[in-house]
């Protein structure tokens, strides 16, 4: 930067700077009564937290469907989490949640590859009839007591 010289010998700086002593107008303050703007800083924390916000949701509906399709194969999701199946490489598209036909049929050609068995599930039909399939309801406990006390067999 150069400095023009004047009739005097004194320099005189070309541009005019303000004093530091000067006071400036603060930008995030404002005048007369109205509400004082945000900082970048303050926007910048405030996008962050509602980002991991957003995520934590996402990473919550990705445990609910790896759960849930675990279920629907049949194997505890330990199992599956331990085999290293994640939710989040069957995300599709750009919001990050897993697709639940894709996750399903990763895990059950995950379980047929491993040779993992399935849960034991309850008979449906169990209890319902009698062994002799007519429509004779149940016994009670007490006569089937009644009729061990008579000596005789329970049908």
């Amino acid at each position: 930067m150069t400095t023009p010289v004047t009739d005097t010998g004194a320099t005189e700086p070309e541009d005019e700077l303000p004093d530091a002593h000067e006071e400036q107008p603060d930008p995030a303050e404002g005048g007369d009564g109205e509400q004082p703007k945000r900082g970048v800083r303050q926007r910048l924390a405030e996008a962050e937290a509602e980002r991991d916000e957003l995520r934590q949701g996402i990473a919550a509906a990705n445990a609910a469907i790896f759960n849930l399709a675990a279920k629907q194969v049949g194997v505890p999701p330990e199992t599956f989490a331990g085999l290293g199946v994640r939710a989040e490489d069957y995300a599709s598209g750009a919001t990050d949640v897993a697709d639940y036909e894709r996750l399903v049929e990763a895990m059950e050609a995950t379980r047929v590859a491993n040779q993992i068995a399935r849960k034991p599930q309850a008979n449906p039909v169990a209890g319902r009839t009698t062994s002799a399939g007519g429509d004779n309801p149940p016994l009670t406990f007490a006569e089937v007591l009644k009729a061990h006390a008579r000596g005789g067999s329970v049908s």
